[in-house]
């Protein structure tokens, strides 16, 4: 009973807070984070360097993420190039029926620029 107290004990130090509806998910979060627990009491004794366990999920995490990740396209602004931004010529703007994130308040708005086809609300 002692050794299930203290791979429980060092799982809730840096438990994985993931929220899903699926019945499994917490089954499978728990046994991700008992396998990072068992790797790190593994490693600890024969590591010179000795990982704590925070850099151990962190290197991990990394590894992972640099190998199969992508990066996120939300929260990206188009840019349209300089010379049809700063013409100052015909950029008017025009609704559509589609939402676009405004350039300058990254509010959402029905408006676009006609010429750069970015989106933005109209001055009133």
């Amino acid at each position: 009973m002692g050794g299930v107290d203290k791979i429980d004990q060092l799982i809730a130090v840096y438990r994985s807070r993931i929220r899903q509806r699926k019945w499994w998910w917490p089954i499978f979060a728990y046994l991700l984070d008992a396998s990072v627990v068992n790797v790190w009491i593994l490693i600890r004794p024969n590591d010179a360097r000795a990982f704590s366990l925070l850099q151990l999920r962190r290197s991990i995490a990394y590894t992972f993420l640099s190998s199969h990740g992508t990066p996120s396209s939300r929260g990206k602004i188009p840019k349209a190039m300089d010379e049809i931004i700063y013409d100052g010529r015909d950029h008017l703007p025009e609704y559509v029926s589609t939402k676009k994130l405004c350039r300058n308040c990254m509010g959402i708005s029905h408006f676009i620029c006609i010429k750069c086809k970015v989106g933005l609300h109209p001055k009133i």
